[in-house]
């Protein structure tokens, strides 16, 4: 990173994207939490002559790739966690995928975000593999990154999410687990109809997830009456 040429956040939206971030605060307050979660490396430098202790933030070209992937994985899942586990943990990575792909089957154009068809499976299928997401660019399935978005809908999640009240509860089942609402995801798991591999898969995993976190409860409580 010390012999790289170094780029502020802004700058290295604008080489990506070619996005003036400066115009699109809902997406600035997303890309520097990502940035500053630790996993694109980063140095910070103070800002010349200002009396508080904020820093400019820049980027070295190397970790420019994966700023854009995060990106564009941020696109489809908000949650910071989430987009780090993508580079982290591939098992998850392709299960969280596949999930995803299934949602959006018929439902591409009811989502409200502008996708391309090609470049959205291309996507899917890098995301699938075991492709290394720090060596080369995801295709952008977006025609516009949702982040830009002015109506608080800023990742196809969302927008998922957005549909629940008329979508299946065994979709709604893989939407809240996406989603990180466990004990809602558990409730509708209950009661799934579909024999589909997919939903079945994640009903045993959303049980096992629940018991584990119902257990670990019992045992805080069990201290805490001790």
């Amino acid at each position: 990173m010390n012999d790289e040429r170094l780029l502020q956040i802004p700058e290295a939206i604008k080489k990506l994207f070619g996005i003036d971030l400066a115009h699109y605060k809902p997406f600035k307050d997303l890309v520097y939490p990502l940035v500053r979660s630790g996993f694109i490396q980063h140095k910070r430098k103070p800002i010349p002559y200002s009396v508080s202790d904020r820093n400019h933030i820049w980027i070295a070209e190397g970790e420019l790739i994966k700023l854009h992937n995060a990106i564009l994985i941020q696109g489809v899942f908000t949650d910071t966690k989430t987009v780090k586990s993508f580079f982290e943990e591939k098992a998850k990575r392709v299960e969280k995928a596949k999930t995803i792909r299934y949602l959006l089957q018929d439902r591409q154009s009811a989502t409200g975000i502008g996708l391309i068809s090609y470049e959205l499976q291309e996507f899917f299928k890098i995301l699938e593999s075991d492709e290394d997401l720090t060596s080369k660019n995801l295709p952008n399935p977006f025609i516009e990154l949702p982040q830009l978005s002015l109506s608080g809908v800023t990742s196809l999640m969302q927008a998922l999410l957005a549909q629940s009240a008329v979508i299946s509860d065994d979709d709604s089942m893989l939407l809240l687990y996406l989603d990180g609402q466990l004990e809602a995801a558990w409730g509708k798991a209950q009661h799934l109809e579909s024999a589909h591999p997919i939903l079945l898969k994640h009903k045993e995993l959303i049980n096992q997830e629940y018991l584990r976190a119902t257990e670990f409860d019992q045992l805080l409580d069990d201290l805490i009456m001790e």
